[in-house]
């Protein structure tokens, strides 16, 4: 940079460098307008997507609520109208946007006098079957075959629904016959309907139901029917989408597309600022177009943009381009000033030599490896080495205090204008040493640290201050004793105050002080009122071992006395009579002469009341195994029995095959397999118990009928009914619950069997349900039997507990009731015993009546 050699040239480079920042700032400008256009439009998209995810899912909701009806219609052969508005107001009962919920049967000609009869004996006295033509409803002229609106939910807003052939309307007729066909859910183009009085636009979603006898017999089609522009508000709202954007959705799977809804015309297309975005989506065999548009100056973000855009980047980019062209200015202003200083501090070097030559004190120049670089004549004198020597010596030679590794590292740790003073001892040429202090300043010269050391003798100060010091060293110590002594005791206020354990300090039987976690845990106010009060109000009169408390105070005492310190367990009483344990350490203190007691304790109630339920979890153990080896030892007894019976009637028969009758062989067969068959029991009963405790049983959940179980359940026990000749009353009419239809059955069975035991002969046995606050069914079996005896009927649904009636006798292996338990939790479900008043027994467990999501199972 030797070629600045005026202001004038460094005044013209920073004004290039100015326009050159302008330049810069209008190519920054031009990318930021481009730049946030992309951000804007960025926005736009993600609103874009965010749209049609929403109505996506909304749809594929909306698809799932129908099936879900479906389901209903599926399930049972008769759903009547009543049936119909509880479930489609259940499936309506979370926010939607649905206009109907419909029921559409397929009636012939011939039933169709009877049908029209029908629905107007339900109350609609009016009711005919209605064709859809040239904008009208006029009676349905003559057809094979009819698609009736027959159930509407709500009826509200769609009464001129009822009775209407969609099958008279020819897009409905296409798009019915499309789902027929498929077998699946099929939707509609857009179309308007017939109670509607603007120009909205609906999608009708149609499911058919086909018999489950016949597959190929169509009964009909459940209808879920949008008002798109309802809908569209729905998905707004529900899914928080942008309202600054327009939407559009259009059925586009024919040639000719079609609008549900267009909010695009309130744009301006040919606006600069109008930006489109569309996306094709599949759902109930139909393309749909969903399409978002918006003027990007309606985006929020845009007047943010444009006000940066307006000001700060161009304000930026003259400030950058004008402090760039100043510290252009100040570097070059101080080379050149820089150039002509250098001069100016050559001149003065001679000066400062001078000025130190002529210094009272001795003067070292040093660099940080030690190395003498210059000395005054005071230095030479002090050291007694001539100023040739002094320069070829290093630090370390005439320091007797500090190694070179020392002064290696001070110098090191020093900083550039740092000044330091240190006390050290140096040695003569002659070998004697004096004490010097030395005042330190590190600098650069010449691009190399160096430090100025000014050096004063010390040995005429240090011997007067030799002398002062024996006077003040006895004040010093004395200050200092009085200050530990200050401490100590400070110190132990502190302990005492702040620690979480209570602390009395207590003189025969005075209390004399006490800290802050005494009167928390007794529940007093203050300390003044503890100390007050006599030591007995702190216990109980006598401890849970019966002893008295100031009789086993006194004792204690004595053994802290004797051996200086005692710990043992005490109760103590609260200020508001609540009794507590704690643990307490008894130590004994001298202070000033007197003796101390001083009591810590902590209270352990918690840990007094878990060692009391870790006795009681303890008992409940050897309970439980003790119930475990009674069941093993009545197990081996129950095996043995029918394995006895097995042996002993399979020897006569093959010892008397060719000489006894078939009527006897017959009769050791029939017993054999009635030996089998209570030892498949026993082994299903135990094999069922290890999957349900190990979490390996399958369970097949379903909206199903429970009367089809119920009659199962009594089929398998019929043989044991018909031998003690008991009368079943069971439920006729059909009842839709979420269960597990083999398992219920083996519950039920299991119930049965417990119900059979305990009947007597030509006794009744009652099952029915009811619906328990619309969500839950409650499925009760009653026996005419002895009861269960009170204290038992809690825990007859435990493991390895067999049923004890109220007649003392013992029946069952134990595990059929707990059986039945984990398979009812398993739907989410209850089961219990309770004895009725009449006589007899009555156990209950519920099903859910609604669909159960896995994790509600799990």
């Amino acid at each position: 940079m030797h070629w600045i050699r005026s202001n004038k040239q460094v005044y013209l480079l920073s004004a290039l460098v100015f326009l050159l920042g302008l330049a810069l700032t209008g190519m920054r400008y031009n990318f930021l307008v481009e730049k946030n256009n992309a951000a804007l439009e960025s926005h736009f998209t993600d609103h874009a997507q965010s749209f049609y995810q929403a109505v996506s899912r909304a749809m594929r909701n909306e698809v799932e609520r129908l099936e879900s009806l479906a389901a209903v219609f599926n399930f049972s052969e008769q759903v009547s109208r009543n049936d119909f508005n509880h479930y489609a107001q259940v499936l309506t009962s979370s926010r939607h946007a649905i206009q109907a919920l419909e029921w559409l049967p397929v009636i012939s000609h011939s039933q169709r006098h009877v049908y029209e009869n029908s629905v107007r004996d339900e109350g609609y006295k009016q009711f005919s079957i209605m064709a859809w033509q040239n904008g009208e409803l006029v009676s349905a002229p003559e057809s094979d075959t009819y698609v009736v609106v027959d159930y509407v939910y709500p009826m509200a807003g769609n009464e001129r629904a009822l009775g209407l052939d969609v099958a008279s309307i020819p897009s409905q007729k296409q798009t019915i016959e499309q789902a027929a066909a498929l077998r699946e859910t099929v939707i509609s183009p857009p179309f308007q309907l017939v109670q509607e009085t603007g120009d909205q636009k609906a999608a009708l979603i149609y499911q058919p139901i086909f018999s489950d006898t016949n597959p190929a017999e169509l009964k009909g089609y459940v209808l879920l029917i949008l008002r798109m522009d309802d809908f569209l508000n729905f998905v707004k709202q529900d899914y928080l989408l942008s309202s600054y954007l327009s939407y559009s959705i259009k059925d586009v799977t024919d040639s000719l597309s079609k609008a549900f809804v267009d909010e695009h015309r309130a744009h301006s297309v040919s606006s600069g600022h109008y930006r489109e975005d569309s996306s094709l989506f599949t759902v109930g065999n139909r393309d749909w177009e969903l399409s978002a548009c918006v003027d990007l100056r309606q985006i929020p973000e845009y007047e943010v943009h444009q006000l940066l855009l307006n000001k700060r980047p161009i304000l930026n980019g003259v400030a950058i381009s004008l402090l760039v062209a100043l510290f252009v200015l100040g570097y070059f202003r101080f080379r050149l000033v820089s150039q002509q200083n250098r001069r100016h501090l050559e001149e003065q070097r001679g000066r400062y030599q001078q000025l130190i030559e002529q210094s009272s004190d001795g003067f070292y120049l040093v660099n940080c490896d030690g190395d003498i670089l210059n000395v005054n004549q005071e230095a030479c004198k002090m050291l007694g080495y001539p100023r040739s020597q002094c320069l070829s010596m290093n630090l370390s030679q005439i320091e007797a205090r500090y190694t070179k590794q020392e002064l290696d590292a001070m110098c090191n740790e020093l900083k550039v204008g740092q000044k330091v003073l240190v006390q050290s001892i140096h040695m003569r040429k002659s070998g004697s040493e004096f004490p010097v202090e030395i005042s330190a300043t590190k600098f650069v010269i010449d691009g190399q640290e160096v430090v100025a050391c000014f050096v004063r003798d010390l040995t005429e100060r240090l011997t007067y201050r030799a002398l002062s010091l024996d006077n003040s060293l006895l004040q010093a110590e004395l200050k200092k004793y009085t200050q530990e002594l200050q401490e100590q005791k400070n110190a132990f206020e502190t302990v005492f105050e702040k620690s979480t354990d209570g602390i009395f300090l207590t003189e025969g039987r005075h209390i004399i002080n006490c800290n802050e976690a005494t009167l928390k845990t007794f529940g007093y106010a203050s300390k003044e009122r503890v100390l007050k009060l006599p030591s007995h109000v702190f216990s109980p009169e006598y401890q849970p071992d019966g002893e008295t408390s100031l009789r086993k105070g006194n004792r204690m005492l004595k053994q802290c006395l004797k051996k200086g310190s005692h710990a043992f367990e005490w109760m103590n009483v609260r200020a508001d009579g609540e009794p507590f344990w704690t643990d307490v350490v008894l130590t004994r203190l001298e202070l000033y002469g007197r003796t101390i007691i001083h009591i810590a304790f902590r209270d352990i109630s918690k840990r007094k009341q878990l060692q009391s339920e870790i006795i009681l979890a303890k008992d409940n153990a050897e309970k439980a195994n003790q119930a475990k080896s009674e069941f093993l030892a009545n197990m081996s007894h129950e095996i043995r029995t029918p394995l006895h019976g097995i042996l002993s009637y399979a020897n006569l028969g093959e010892s008397r095959f060719e000489t006894a009758d078939r009527q006897k062989l017959g009769r050791y067969f029939s017993l054999i397999n009635s030996s089998a068959q209570r030892l498949l029991v026993l082994l299903n009963e135990l094999l069922d118990s290890a999957k349900l405790e190990t979490g390996k049983m399958d369970f097949h959940f379903a909206l199903q009928d429970l009367t089809g179980v119920i009659g199962q359940a009594l089929a398998e026990q019929e043989s044991t009914l018909l031998e003690k000749q008991l009368t079943v009353v069971s439920p006729s009419s059909a009842q839709v619950a979420y269960f597990d239809a083999f398992r219920v059955t083996q519950v039920l069975a299991n119930l049965l069997s417990n119900a059979i035991k305990f009947s007597p002969r030509g006794g009744r046995i009652k099952i029915d349900y009811q619906v328990d606050g619309g969500q839950y069914l409650q499925v009760r079996v009653m026996d005419q039997g002895p009861g269960i005896d009170e204290e038992s009927i809690e825990a007859v649904f435990d493991k390895f507990v067999q049923t004890y009636p109220k007649n003392g006798k013992t029946l069952g292996t134990g595990l059929g009731l707990s059986i039945c338990r984990e398979i009812i939790q398993a739907h989410h479900g209850q089961i219990w015993a309770e004895n009725l008043p009449e006589g007899g027994t009555m156990l209950v467990f519920t099903l859910s009546m609604q669909t159960l999501r896995m994790d509600q199972l799990d």
